[in-house]
């Protein structure tokens, strides 16, 4: 259709017609009559007040009132005059009310009105006149709702044309909007305006009502699933539509009007039922059913209530028109969130939430009233005692009833975590796509796990919250878990907050588990390397002699450097005495063979105190070693110093030599730049300085 392809012009244009339709109906309602007087309930009696806003009377509901000028005469009860009045009684005494107003309404158009109240002096008024802001809040009220639902119920059925769900909703805001603007413009009577206007206004505004109750039971016969054939609510809307005529023209009793509210209001409640049971299997049409059930019977239940069971009982109505204003836009709006496919795993929680505080507020009122009507104790006292004894068992309740509506954790965080690290951690990839998936079900209770279709960088739910898309992790590829709770629940935003949580420290635990197999590698990387380098090369020295003793020597060496990389791999700590022992007796060695003399004593105090971790122990014998190389071979050195000792903080090595020397602002090749990488990722420090004669390397290491 045409409308569907451009929504929003629609819109506005028919936005444009329902402020029109409210700025006539604000001019129309200025040009009514006035008496200079107006009438108000105060408790149960009445107010007489002038339009200064002066207080003439404060009288029974039954007080007659006498208004005279040159348009003739006419006697009224106090009740009658009040703006929110509507005639009882047969046909013909509704008919002779509204006559009666057409008799006012000379009487007002014929300045100066005298007004005599239960048989006072009587008071000529001069009515001034009538401006926007003498207005009743009940009038503007109105306008703004038929304008809001209107537009709601028009916005719905253009961008989903076709739906009947969408047109009966339309129906029903059309019937809200008939209602509130012809009601507008009854209540915007001061006391009086032309019978035959206010006849038809009355009937627009009962058949807006049952249009709109009828509409809104015609809609839950389709929606979410159709129960009828689209006929029937149809069939039964114009019955309504007939109903409410029927009333507003006195063909039946205004009785009949109420009660066809409050029938209509049970209809509702039990098509609610039919269609909750209908819908067992669908989580996401109970979501809507519960919020739309709940917000729609406590908004009309509550109208309903205050309305129409007041008058059935013979009594004054608990509230005004325009006070249906915010109830009925929730009511309306909740119900354009369920037809509208719009999200509701989020709403339904409120749903809840609402039943609760609906529930501490009814049990606060009884408990007050019943310390009033049954114990006598004042109002006040009353009031504080009874909130005192519903605060503290609802608090207590309402956390019982939460946790079993919304279901406690799956899994503590404590848990969450241990299994998180047990999946990043197992040993293969299937086994960790099985803890990924077992983790998923314990925590949503899916009724299907199943591959997805796109590539979620982050979890995120579908329109409906049927489904909840988790992205590629633990060796998985992006996941579609479908129907939270063995699809008794729909998926919300704390289901998506959860699983980035989860998402996130697996992927932390991943990350962690990479750093950790990279350390692995690393550290078999190492040992691979200093088996190479020092196992391997004194071995392959050794096999090259023909010096026995020398071969013993390099074996011997061969075994210590197995013990140390033995011990590394153990976490166990190396004594300093022992590597500085054994440091002393390979440079020995080294320096003899080389027929170079070594000058090294023992020190005064011993290093037995002191030990070292694998990597400071590589370092250091990995630098001297480096050392005596380049010792013997670019110096050309008869004799060597070698000075150790040790503080509590730090290892000091000086190692001094009488060759040719070398600048200290030289490497001198990688040899020294080895060295001094070494000894910088111990945090230590390393000089090179000249010597008279020769050179002097200066090493130290801290021991803690």
């Amino acid at each position: 259709m045409w409308y569907a392809r451009s929504p929003a012009k629609v819109v506005v244009i028919a936005a444009y017609a329902l402020v029109g339709l409210a700025f006539v109906i604000v001019v129309a309602a200025l040009r009514m009559p006035s008496v200079g007087v107006a009438f108000a309930e105060h408790g149960v009696q009445i107010d007489a007040r002038a339009a200064d806003g002066r207080t003439l009377a404060r009288i029974d509901p039954a007080t007659m009132v006498l208004f005279r000028s040159s348009g003739g005469s006419t006697t009224w009860r106090a009740d009658e005059l009040l703006p929110d009045y509507a005639p009882t009684g047969t046909r013909a005494q509704f008919a002779a009310w509204y006559a009666r107003h057409n008799q006012l309404t000379r009487i007002a158009r014929a300045p100066p009105v005298t007004v005599a109240i239960a048989g006072a002096a009587p008071l000529e008024l001069h009515a001034p006149p009538r401006v926007p802001s003498g207005l009743s809040i009940d009038v503007w009220l109105l306008l703004a709702q038929g304008c809001a639902v209107g537009l709601l119920g028009l916005w719905l059925s253009v961008v989903r044309p076709g739906d009947w769900g969408a047109r009966l909703f339309f129906v029903s805001c059309a019937g809200i909007a008939l209602a509130a603007f012809s009601g507008a413009v009854f209540d915007a009577r001061e006391v009086t305006a032309d019978g035959t206007l206010l006849q038809v206004m009355q009937a627009l505004n009962f058949i807006g009502s049952n249009v709109a109750a009828a509409g809104m039971v015609g809609l839950y016969l389709c929606q979410p699933a159709r129960l009828v054939r689209p006929w029937l609510p149809v069939a039964l809307i114009v019955a309504a539509a007939a109903w409410g005529a029927a009333s507003g023209l006195g063909w039946l009793p205004l009785s009949a009007f109420y009660d066809g509210l409050l029938l209509a209001l049970g209809a509702f409640a039990v098509v609610l039922a039919v269609q909750w049971t209908h819908s067992r299997r669908d989580p996401a049409a109970r979501a809507a059913l519960r919020w739309v059930g709940v917000t729609t019977l406590a908004g009309t239940g509550s109208l309903s209530v205050m309305m129409a069971v007041p008058q059935l009982l013979g009594g004054p109505s608990m509230g005004g028109d325009g006070m249906s204003f915010i109830p009925v836009f929730i009511v309306y709006g909740s119900i354009a969130f369920g037809i509208g496919g719009s999200r509701l795993f989020d709403i339904d929680r409120w749903t809840y939430r609402i039943i609760i505080g609906a529930a501490a507020t009814i049990g606060l009122l009884a408990l007050d009233a019943l310390l009033i009507g049954g114990l006598g104790i004042e109002g006040r006292t009353a009031f504080v005692l009874a909130l005192l004894v519903i605060g503290f068992l609802y608090l207590p309740a309402r956390l019982f009833i939460w946790q079993r509506i919304v279901g406690r954790p799956a899994m503590t965080d404590s848990e969450l975590f241990q299994t998180a690290t047990a999946v990043a951690f197992a040993p293969s990839a299937a086994a960790r796509r099985a803890g990924w998936r077992a983790l998923l079900g314990k925590l949503f209770d899916p009724l299907h796990i199943e591959p997805g279709d796109a590539r979620p960088t982050e979890p995120e739910i579908d329109r409906q919250g049927n489904a909840l898309a988790i992205p590629a992790t633990a060796d998985e590829g992006p996941l579609t878990l479908r129907h939270r709770d063995g699809g008794r629940k729909l998926f919300g935003s704390a289901e998506v907050v959860l699983a980035r949580e989860v998402v996130a420290l697996m992927r932390r635990a991943e990350a962690t588990r990479d750093e950790y197999a990279r350390g692995v590698a690393e550290e078999r990387q190492r040992i691979a390397r200093d088996l190479h380098d020092d196992v391997g090369a004194r071995l392959l020295t050794g096999l090259h002699r023909d010096d026995v003793v020398l071969v013993r020597g390099d074996i011997r060496q061969a075994m210590a450097d197995i013990r140390t990389i033995i011990s590394s791999l153990a976490g166990d700590q190396i004594a300093l005495d022992r590597v500085m022992a054994d440091l002393r007796f390979e440079t020995a060695g080294r320096l003899a063979a080389a027929k170079i003399d070594l000058d090294w004593a023992l020190p005064v105090d011993p290093f037995a105190a002191h030990d070292l971790d694998y990597t400071a122990y590589k370092g250091l014998t990995s630098s001297h070693r480096e050392i005596i190389s380049n010792i013997l071979k670019h110096s050309g050195a008869r004799s060597v110093v070698v000075t150790a000792h040790a503080t509590d903080e730090t290892l000091h090595i000086d190692v001094r030599d009488d060759g040719c020397g070398i600048a200290a602002t030289r490497d001198g090749g990688h040899g020294l730049a080895n060295i001094r990488q070494r000894i910088t990722d111990l945090r230590g420090g390393f000089s090179v300085t000249p010597a008279t004669p020769g050179t002097q390397v200066t090493v130290s290491i801290p021991l803690r």
